[in-house]
Formats: structure tokens, sequence, C-alpha cells
């Protein structure tokens, strides 16, 4: 196996421990020590700088999130994540308007679903539903093939906050206006 081969699953070996005990455990610690060890390869492996940044922010160090965020984007203008990273740190911060531009350039970079990558996929998924599953049989797919529950809610959030600017900031230049 040639070295960049055995690089790749490494860090891939990583990755994968990472998000693991991210997502199945809530061990931020032992996260972001997996993502530390794929940045000191001295790979620039964009969801290595989002997962720091992420395991920072849930441990409450909001400068280091954001210097990792901010990395990530660096590295990946349009990186979805790290965009929802950075939106959530600038909420924290008070920073409406910065918040208003992360969540912009996030909705407008949402990862596409399996079900829109594999439309095969979809329908075979589709297929099993009527069978298993009483409800829609769409519902199904979007919940199997989907984005997962935390990105709808943001998703959601993020329209809602969008939405909210808008309007407070139209208002404030309709009364700019009137005086």
């Amino acid at each position: 196996m040639k070295k960049e081969d055995k690089d790749a699953m490494h860090t891939m070996c990583l990755l994968f421990k990472a998000l693991r005990a991210q997502s199945c455990k809530g061990d931020y610690h032992k996260a972001l020590e997996s993502y530390q060890e794929i940045i000191k390869s001295g790979q620039d492996y964009v969801d290595a700088f989002w997962g720091v940044g992420f395991c920072q922010y849930m441990l409450g160090n909001q400068d280091a999130a954001e210097t990792a965020a901010k990395k990530a984007i660096e590295i990946s203008p349009n990186h979805f994540r790290s965009l929802q990273l950075m939106a959530s740190i600038s909420i924290a911060q008070e920073k409406d308007e910065l918040s208003y531009e992360y969540v912009i350039r996030a909705l407008s970079n949402i990862p596409r679903t399996v079900a829109e990558n594999s439309p095969r996929l979809a329908n075979f998924t589709r297929k099993v539903a009527r069978f298993i599953y009483s409800g829609n049989p769409d519902d199904y797919v979007e919940e199997m093939l989907g984005l997962d529950e935390e990105d709808r809610i943001w998703i959601s959030w993020a329209q809602e906050f969008k939405k909210e600017y808008e309007t407070k900031t139209q208002n404030k230049s309709v009364h700019t206006d009137a005086e």
C-alpha cells in the first residue's frame, strides 16, 4: 500500500473516531484530540478544522472555536458546517449583522442529501417504506436519506433568524427614511 493511501486511511480512521466520540458519547475532549491529530499530521482537512471548532464551541472555548472555524472557511469558503458554526458563534457574541452574513452563506450552501444524490436509492427506500412504514413514504425517505435532524432544526432556525433580521433592518430603514 502506498504511503498516501495509508495516510488517507489513517485520517479517515481518526475522523471516524472523532465523529463517533462526539455524536455517540458527547465526549468532546476525545473528539478534539482526534481532530487535532489530523491537523498535526500536516493535512489541511476542512472537516478536521470544523471538528476542532465544534468541539471547542461545545466545551465553551469561543475564541478557539472561532479560530478553527475561520481556518475551515479559509480552506473551503462554502463549507456548510463551518458557516453554520460561525453563525452560532456570532449569535453567542451578539453580532447580529455578522450572524446574518454567515446564515445567508450557510443557507446558500446546504449540502445535497443522499436522496438528491441518488434518486435510485431514494426510490428504493420509498418502495421499502410502503411495506414497513405506515406513514408517508416520502417522510421515511427524508428521515433515512435526508439531512440529519439537527441540521433540519438549524436550517429552520436560520430561516427564521434571516426573516426576523431582514424585517428588523427594513423597519429601521423605514424609520430613518421617515425622519
